[in-house]
């Protein structure tokens, strides 16, 4: 974001983070930022829109993780971080109801722009949470609101990565068991699935 790069979550080989840290190309320097106030977590998925970072999904000690967070470095470091809408059926409003597989961690994740901002969206697809998965959620900033879309249509797969192109989403290699998957599948959000092909 900017002129930074930022680093948050993983692991340290035996326990989940959630530290936060800022690095500085032009002196080359890491400066500690205050941290996320969500659970610690690793393999979540970050994404970036209009320099704002968005960070969902992971795992804590095996357990998938549900709170979503969104991270403004133009705010002071004790009001930087927003907790967004959980990722599960946590309030008591209709709109979470079907948000039964989102919470995943290693998943995929990019971000697609509109005609205009109110339009953006991201997209979180693949990974795992028991099983490996294909779900596939449409994410619109405006509304902090998840819709499910279309499951990724290759081999389940967990491990995948997300990339923005000529705002175009992909996800492609990753891992199906043991085994590891070279493919890359486009995602074509506005397309209506055939279901003859």
């Amino acid at each position: 974001i900017g002129n930074f790069g930022y680093i948050t979550t993983g692991d340290d080989g035996v326990n989940p983070l959630k530290d936060f840290w800022r690095y500085d190309p032009s002196t080359d320097t890491w400066i500690v930022k205050s941290g996320m106030g969500g659970e610690k977590r690793f393999s979540a998925v970050t994404f970036v829109r209009l320099n704002k970072a968005y960070i969902v999904t992971g795992c804590d000690n095996g357990s998938a993780v549900n709170d979503f967070w969104r991270y403004d470095p133009a705010q002071a470091d004790s009001s930087a971080w927003t907790q967004l809408n959980h990722i599960t059926n946590f309030s008591t409003e209709s709109f979470d109801d079907s948000y039964t597989t989102i919470v995943r961690w290693n998943a995929a994740a990019f971000v697609i722009l509109g005609a205009d901002t109110t339009a953006d969206r991201a997209f979180i697809s693949t990974g795992e949470n028991g099983s490996l998965y294909i779900y596939t959620w449409e994410y619109h900033f405006t509304k902090d609101i998840w819709d499910e879309k279309t499951p990724f249509e290759g081999a389940a797969r967990t491990g995948a990565v997300g990339i923005t192109v000529q705002n175009r989403g992909f996800v492609g290699t990753g891992r199906s068991s043991l085994q590891p998957l070279q493919d890359i599948e486009e995602f074509l959000p506005d397309e209506i699935e055939n279901p003859n092909d």
